[in-house]
């Protein structure tokens, strides 16, 4: 179960589920509920991936629902927190780095896309450093052997980079993820006020 810290309060998953607002929390509860389950042999498969730089780490098997919803929103806290603390600005495309994008993906992994044009600028150096930052705030989450891969991708549709530094692209799950975050803190500020 995940445990989300507010001002002096701890709210868990079902806690925000057991919520006075019953659309919300129908909507709730059948996000946690649908959540699929976690996918351990994609990292085998991935290995084989001739697009894919790196593996790292070990999927759990978190089962569907609430325990893979958790896992999904731990990985999300991990990757926005990286995220707001700029853990891997220097990484970042078109700083020194070749990462385009970072983010918690379906089966219980966290893709880091690498600009397919900057692959051979990246060294096995780049890769640890990059694990590295993961792994820190994965393990100040009592989390070890995070599930990482480090995938070549182009550039699809993405903007050319303006001439300041960027800031990670979410993926569209990390989006979503937000937005159920944000949702839930407003309910759970509802029901403090009440």
């Amino acid at each position: 179960m995940f445990a989300i810290e507010s001002d002096s309060s701890l709210f868990r998953t079902d806690d925000v589920l057991k919520s006075p607002n019953t659309l919300a929390e129908n909507q709730v509860k059948s996000t946690v509920d649908n959540t699929p389950p976690t996918k351990p042999e994609l990292m085998d498969e991935f290995r084989k991936d001739p697009d894919v730089l790196a593996v790292y780490g070990i999927i759990p098997y978190k089962s569907k629902g609430v325990d893979a919803y958790d896992w999904w929103i731990l990985r999300c806290d991990i990757v926005d927190s990286i995220s707001r603390d700029g853990g891997l600005d220097d990484y970042l495309y078109p700083n020194r780095g070749a990462i385009i994008g970072y983010g918690p993906f379906e089966g219980g992994y966290i893709l880091v896309s690498v600009y397919d044009k900057d692959r051979n600028n990246v060294t096995s150096q780049d890769l640890d450093e990059m694990r590295s930052v993961f792994e820190k705030y994965a393990t100040e989450r009592g989390v070890s052997n995070l599930p990482i891969v480090f995938k070549c991708s182009d550039m699809g549709t993405y903007p050319e980079p303006d001439p300041e530094p960027p800031k990670p692209i979410p993926e569209f799950g990390v989006f979503i993820s937000i937005l159920i975050f944000a949702g839930l803190s407003g309910l759970i500020s509802m029901k403090k006020q009440k």
